[in-house]
């Protein structure tokens, strides 16, 4: 953890310093692209340093392992570009459709919502190494109760955040940017919603990942992404 914090910090630190040095938007990327270069040598030292029998060379795979964790993975692949095109859906719609300009205010509107999304998203993630444990173990029953009690807690964070989003949202954005870029209250209040919902549905999908029930999560997002995209396009229209 504090290897990724410090990793955040330096970040940080770097791209403002490249803004300083007037290297305008080209400073973000290439900041983070900088430390994440350095990052890796730093994780291969502690991932040796913890498994000392760790080596990387590629006569060491093998094409068995490689289809093993292919079946696996490509299910994996595609769950989460059908996220990003949920995710993404909104915005490339309203740049094609109406204007590019809203696309900024949309976008600005939605930071907060976003920010909390997957911010809870984290706190379900933690969840999975455990969870996937318990199936090795077939404990049905405390997988159960882990699952039930997370939800209670995923909930009640959805819930107390969506009515911050609505109630605060427009001073939020007002604060940052300013009041021109906030497209109003109506909108908060869907935000609010699609977070109870997607936080839902992201805990409950967690449980099945653990349990490499990929497939399923797959072709519920596939439909999902697909069906966000049409009703947007019928609603835009």
């Amino acid at each position: 953890v504090w290897i990724e914090f410090t990793l955040f910090v330096m970040t940080t630190i770097l791209n403002l310093t490249l803004l300083e040095l007037g290297f305008g938007l080209m400073a973000l990327p290439l900041g983070t692209i900088a430390i994440r270069l350095l990052s890796y040598p730093i994780f291969i030292h502690y991932a040796k340093k913890i498994y000392p029998s760790l080596s990387f060379k590629l006569s060491l795979v093998r094409k068995e392992d490689i289809k093993s964790l292919f079946n696996v993975s490509i299910w994996w692949f595609l769950s989460i570009l059908a996220a990003i095109v949920i995710y993404s859906t909104d915005t490339i719609l309203i740049g094609m459709f109406l204007s590019a300009s809203l696309v900024t205010v949309y976008a600005l509107t939605f930071r907060l919502h976003e920010v909390v999304r997957e911010w809870i998203y984290s706190i379900t993630f933690t969840l999975m190494p455990g969870i996937g444990q318990l199936f090795g173990e077939n404990n049905i029953e405390k997988i159960k109760e882990v699952y039930f009690k997370s939800q209670i807690v995923i909930l009640s964070l959805s819930i107390y955040f969506g009515f911050l989003i609505y109630m605060y949202n427009g001073s939020f954005v007002s604060l940052w940017v300013g009041k021109e870029y906030y497209v109003g209250d109506n909108l908060s209040l869907i935000f609010a919603l699609m977070l109870f919902i997607t936080v839902v549905f992201h805990s409950s999908s967690v449980v099945l990942s653990a349990d490499l029930k990929l497939k399923n999560i797959t072709y519920v997002r596939i439909t999902e992404a697909t069906l966000n995209i049409i009703l947007s396009i019928i609603l835009i229209k």
